[in-house]
């Protein structure tokens, strides 16, 4: 074969190479997509900046393989890539990474449970004595309350009585 055609099947290969690498880069981005569930506006930036590092790898992979050179091939191959990686690796690349993503969570969870224990159980104590206190002075509170609750005619008459009381004496 002439180096010229070989060339083309090195660069066809690269390409198709890289179309895979973008397919993981996609079920990447799927997994964390159906991970947290972002909001409409954060899943705009997601895609921009997806659609970047897909450039990236996209222009990346031009750039050592075929100088920069855009040819038909090229894009056959980045297709042929993708579509390889899809029916191949998708699944289980998917299902694999979602198992590992669930399973460091419950573990951070449980480190998490375990740090902040010291803290859960002061916060606890302080319940415990916060409890005990309003018990002790709830009933003061409500004869405060029911003072209050008088009215105003009967206050009047009550510091009449007084007055007059004290102006006997």
């Amino acid at each position: 074969m002439s180096p010229f055609i070989l060339e083309q099947i090195y660069i066809f290969l690269a390409t198709t190479y890289g179309g895979i690498i973008i397919g993981f880069i996609y079920d990447l981005y799927r997994i964390f997509r159906n991970l947290f569930h972002p909001k409409k506006i954060t899943t705009m930036i997601q895609d921009i900046f997806f659609w970047m590092v897909i450039a990236v790898v996209a222009i990346w992979v031009l750039i050592f393989s075929a100088s920069g050179q855009l040819r038909f091939y090229s894009f056959l191959g980045f297709a042929l890539g993708v579509l390889l990686y899809h029916w191949s690796f998708s699944s289980f690349i998917i299902h694999f990474t979602m198992k590992m993503a669930k399973l460091l969570y419950r573990m951070g969870s449980r480190v998490i449970r375990v740090l902040l224990y010291p803290l859960n159980s002061m916060r606890n104590k302080i319940r415990l004595i916060t409890a005990a206190v309003y018990l002790k002075i709830r009933p003061l509170y409500i004869k405060a309350r029911g003072i209050g609750r008088i009215p105003k005619k009967k206050i009047e008459k009550i510091k009449k009585n007084l007055r007059s009381f004290l102006k006997k004496k």
